[in-house]
């Protein structure tokens, strides 16, 4: 009986952590800076929930994306630029999917900040968007349960989030 009741109160009081790591991109200026209104661009870690996780993959979407109603997007030139520690690198965009940068298969390791000039893209109305230089900046995601709080709170969980860049987050614990 005692076992049980000391795994319940372990269940009661354990508290739980989910940090999520990634990258947004903001532009070095506001020259076509209504880039957003067509497209956003997404960027995918080896492991989202480490802090040194090397970036995999870049993608370019059409906003007007939706469950059923699919648009496409294509960057126009075959390679694009990216400024990472002081080194400039010209990246190869994917032959086969023309929307995606893939940076590990190209032996490039980034796991910070940097700089990327994309270029311009065509949508598939024909429509064509120059991206301006991005800087993306390394993001956190922290989310804390508590497990005591839960309890007490009905089945709504309670949580305190920060969400912003890591320099942020940072300075905030100082």
């Amino acid at each position: 009986m005692k076992k049980i009741l000391l795994i319940i109160l372990l269940f009661i009081l354990t508290g739980c952590t989910v940090i999520q790591y990634s990258y947004y991109p903001k532009p070095l200026n506001n020259i076509n800076a209504d880039y957003k209104e067509y497209v956003y661009i997404s960027t995918y870690l080896e492991k989202s929930l480490d802090e040194k996780s090397l970036i995999e993959h870049i993608s370019v979407y059409d906003k007007r994306n939706s469950g059923m109603n699919k648009h496409y997007i294509k960057i126009l030139s075959p390679t694009v630029k990216v400024i990472y520690n002081n080194k400039k690198y010209i990246v190869n965009v994917d032959r086969k999917y023309r929307y995606t940068i893939s940076l590990l298969e190209q032996n490039i390791k980034i796991n910070n900040d940097f700089t990327m000039y994309i270029g311009k893209v065509e949508l598939d109305n024909g429509k064509i968007i120059d991206i301006p230089p991005l800087k993306f900046e390394k993001n956190i995601k922290i989310e804390k349960y508590s497990g005591l709080d839960d309890a007490f709170s009905k089945g709504v969980p309670r949580k305190e989030t920060f969400n912003g860049t890591v320099k942020d987050y940072k300075k905030q614990k100082k």
